[in-house]
């Protein structure tokens, strides 16, 4: 069992900022270890008298286990108390009613839990948003709930690897929860007006001149910035784009659909796009090699990209780690590759690092957060890319972290003259912005 001499100097250097700070914002890479860092911190917090009874938010499969497992392993932290919310809601209460330090909780449970202490005390002092990039965006119920009972927080700590992926206007409503908008404004539409100008329909929004820089400086005071690369002996990461030649046929089929918003696929269908926003999905489907109708289901129009990743899975001699969009994608991968397994399916991961899975496939969604998987293999393929930075960041941090032994290599499978090309090109500008703003971090810290 480990001790906190465990700890490297920059894990107790961010605990030590968590307690001294009382609210703020780590932005941590993955691999770091921001859960023990939180915890090394909220054990001192406890025994300080600083903090009583604490809720930390995250995504449900890290709710669930992540955090009560990691106390188990280190000699200062076992013997915090971690109950999980899960289960129905009479269960749930059941477990808010027993004694404990700590209680996890999925962001998709707020609205329940803000509602049960409506006409109550809200009980928890300190409230820990574990990838707070999940409320980043102020029109959702879970941002809104937490709005509401804010001022019965004394501390708000927010721990994300990605706390701005696609655009600094995500800040907004994680800093809002930690200061409750003394930095940057007290309301979005403010905010917004301040540091970005529009078109006359207030659609497309550009930051201002110097914006980005009077933004990091308003944060600087509350946010540390901590990257893989300065404090851990990462191996190397390459990056490999892999140009697919879509068939005469096809590439005239999307040149009718991008064009048409309509092609014809047989005698019997239609595919059709209502709007812009439909259209681009179509356009990501056919690239792929499927499409799908009206009525849910797909029609495979090429194997371009499959051919492409059996070329990749023969090169690499297995193990290789695939991330896909559509469910049409996966079903034609495991149809191509029988040995294939989803993440989903019970025991996938552990096997995978095990070495006993040759092909492990997943949704962005479902291996962006809380999966170790670099114990299995060191080649990942990026079936679609994402548009979300924080996806596709995520899903690189699954292999490329502390414990890899191996070159990381990276495929993105992009479709010549295509969509493929305008997200690839999305995704570098969003990590500019990203980068930016974590230098500034950890240039204040």
């Amino acid at each position: 069992m480990l001790d906190q001499t465990n700890l490297h100097p920059y894990q107790q250097k961010a605990a030590d900022y968590i307690i001294d700070k009382g609210s703020a914002m780590l932005a941590l890479d993955c691999g770091l270890g921001k859960t023990i860092i939180t915890l090394t911190a909220l054990e001192m917090m406890c025994a300080l008298g600083i903090s009583r009874k604490i809720l930390i938010l995250g995504p449900p499969r890290v709710a669930a286990h992540v955090w009560s497992d990691e106390v188990k392993k280190w000699k200062h932290t076992k013997h915090i108390k971690v109950t999980p919310l899960v289960g129905l809601p009479s269960k749930r209460s059941q477990l808010l009613e027993q004694k404990s330090d700590i209680y996890t909780m999925s962001y998709d449970l707020l609205p329940w839990l803000v509602e049960l202490f409506g006409k109550k005390s809200w009980p928890f002092d300190t409230v820990i948003l574990d990838e707070s990039s999940m409320v980043k965006n102020h029109s959702t119920r879970r941002f809104k709930s937490l709005r509401k009972v804010r001022g019965k927080i004394d501390r708000v700590i927010c721990l994300s690897g990605t706390p701005a992926a696609n655009t600094l206007m995500s800040l907004w409503s994680q800093f809002w929860l930690i200061d409750q908008g003394e930095r940057l404004g007290k309301t979005f539409t403010g905010f917004r007006d301040r540091y970005y100008t529009s078109d006359h329909r207030r659609w497309n929004w550009k930051l201002r001149p110097e914006a980005d820089t009077q933004i990091h400086k308003a944060i600087e005071d509350l946010s540390i910035s901590m990257s893989a690369e300065d404090y851990l002996q990462l191996p190397d990461l390459i990056v490999n784009r892999i140009t697919i030649y879509l068939p005469t046929k096809v590439k005239n089929q999307y040149r009718e659909l991008e064009r048409e918003f309509l092609i014809s696929i047989s005698r019997e269908t239609d595919i059709t796009a209502i709007n812009s926003a439909v259209l681009s999905n179509k356009l990501r489907q056919l690239v792929n090699g499927c499409v799908y109708d009206e009525n849910g289901k797909w029609h495979e129009i090429h194997p371009a990209k499959i051919d492409a990743l059996e070329e990749i899975i023969e090169q690499s001699g297995g193990s290789v780690l695939i991330f896909y969009e559509y469910r049409s994608d996966a079903v034609r991968i495991k149809q191509r590759f029988k040995e294939a397994v989803d993440v989903k399916e019970t025991g996938a991961i552990e096997r995978w690092n095990r070495g006993e899975i040759p092909i492990l496939i997943g949704h962005f969604a479902s291996m962006s957060h809380g999966l170790n998987l670099q114990h299995g293999g060191h080649t990942m393929v990026f079936f679609t890319l994402p548009w979300s930075n924080e996806l596709y960041l995520q899903a690189i941090g699954r292999l490329h972290r502390q414990g890899q032994s191996k070159t990381v290599i990276c495929h993105h499978l992009i479709a010549d003259g295509t969509i493929d090309e305008k997200v690839s090109i999305a995704l570098q500008n969003r990590q500019t912005v990203q980068q930016a703003l974590l230098e500034s971090m950890k240039e204040a810290a």
